[in-house]
């Protein structure tokens, strides 16, 4: 069974040191909040009894003669968390522990249009087969989070027009209804900045995501989600851009930097691509028509993320997607595009780089977002 749920103010306190650091002895825990020995004393006690802690494997070596120090560690293998992203055409999904740790995952085709209700169904078979892969308990899965390539709000109302099926549906009712488990959710690139930001702390994060149907932008600044107007906050697929000069028609971010835009700019260059691992093959190849296409999409995402870099000034940006693991290509354009155009200071001091694992980042993004619902009870239901 997971550990309870029942917890006190003074309990999250101390649980909060132990998703920071993985383990902490009394000492630790003394001078970081100031309690006598005594109460922390009491406090690991009932978390120790709550089965949130247990001591560490090995007690650490003082140095000194004695008894060696004892360590605590957070049980987090008993409270995971479900990690379900949605792009357009493929279904992802893991089981993470509270401290982020990826224990299995899965990667099916799955259809957006085939609506929530199929999305749900889909969701609770990869989660038992996960569970029975990785010898788990389903029962320690104490909450889900749903990522969706679309902005959502409140009760999770899906806002993409184009997403007509998922419109009519309060999406985290049909997924609690299913998996018989809390359920949280959030846009997909919402979930990567908040990875990002994990990863670096105490700085202004931006996600770009390169996703199957748009180009969606998480912003994390001062450790908060800026989720905008009705969570609309990022939804770059709609800004138009031009591929051309003077007088050429504007198209859609979207038409032109997603992955199906990609794809499709290849075709009319004269190569046969149906998937971004034949794009793969070419790329490595060294075909002109692939790399071309790749480049274009990411001068079209530089082009876009001027205005908004000199606005915000952050200190990292990490681009996502698939067809992003093409760093050289998509990102050396996307650099060449955004740098020379920002004030000198900023374009020095920016951190640039491609997410090497959109799950990954997504994965951590969603476990601080579960660590809120579950200690403070403060995340979107």
């Amino acid at each position: 069974m997971p550990p309870s749920l029942t917890l006190r103010p003074e309990h999250v306190l101390l649980l909060r040191q132990f998703l920071i650091h993985e383990q902490r002895s009394r000492a630790d825990l003394v001078q970081a909040t100031g309690w006598t020995r005594r109460t922390v004393a009491l406090r690991l006690s009932e978390l120790l009894g709550l089965g949130w802690l247990v001591p560490a494997e090995a007690p650490a070596p003082t140095g000194q003669p004695g008894r060696p120090t004892t360590l605590f560690r957070l049980l987090d293998e008993r409270v995971l968390v479900l990690v379900t992203l949605f792009d357009w055409k493929v279904f992802t999904s893991a089981l993470v522990t509270l401290r982020g740790r990826v224990l299995q995952e899965s990667t099916v085709r799955f259809d957006l249009a085939d609506g929530p209700t199929a999305a749900a169904r889909l969701a609770a078979d990869q989660t038992d087969s996960m569970v029975r892969a990785a010898r788990l308990q389903r029962t320690d899965i104490v909450t889900a989070v749903v990522g969706l390539p679309s902005p959502v709000e409140d009760r999770a109302k899906v806002l993409n027009p184009r997403l007509s099926q998922w419109q009519h549906s309060v999406v985290g009712d049909e997924f609690r209804n299913t998996l018989g488990i809390a359920v949280l959710t959030e846009n997909d690139a919402n979930l990567m900045a908040l990875g990002e930001f994990a990863d670096h702390q105490d700085c202004t994060c931006l996600f770009l995501r390169v996703g199957g149907g748009g180009i969606g932008l998480g912003t994390v600044i001062r450790g908060q989600l800026h989720r905008g107007l009705r969570n609309l906050a990022g939804e770059l697929g709609r800004v138009p851009t031009r591929t051309g000069y003077g007088s050429s028609p504007s198209q859609l971010l979207r038409d032109v930097a997603s992955t199906p835009a990609i794809l499709a700019h290849a075709r009319s260059l004269g190569i046969e691509v149906g998937t971004v691992a034949q794009l793969g093959r070419f790329v490595e190849q060294g075909h002109p028509a692939a790399t071309a296409a790749l480049e274009r999409a990411g001068t079209q995402l530089g082009k876009v993320m001027i205005p908004i870099t000199e606005a915000l000034a952050p200190h990292h940006i990490a681009i996502g997607g698939v067809a992003v693991l093409f760093n050289e290509h998509l990102l050396g354009a996307f650099r060449s595009e955004l740098l020379p155009a920002l004030h000198p200071v900023l374009s020095e001091s920016l951190s640039i780089r491609s997410s090497p694992s959109h799950l990954y980042a997504a994965a951590r993004g969603a476990t601080a977002l579960a660590t809120e619902h579950l200690l403070l009870g403060r995340a979107q239901v």
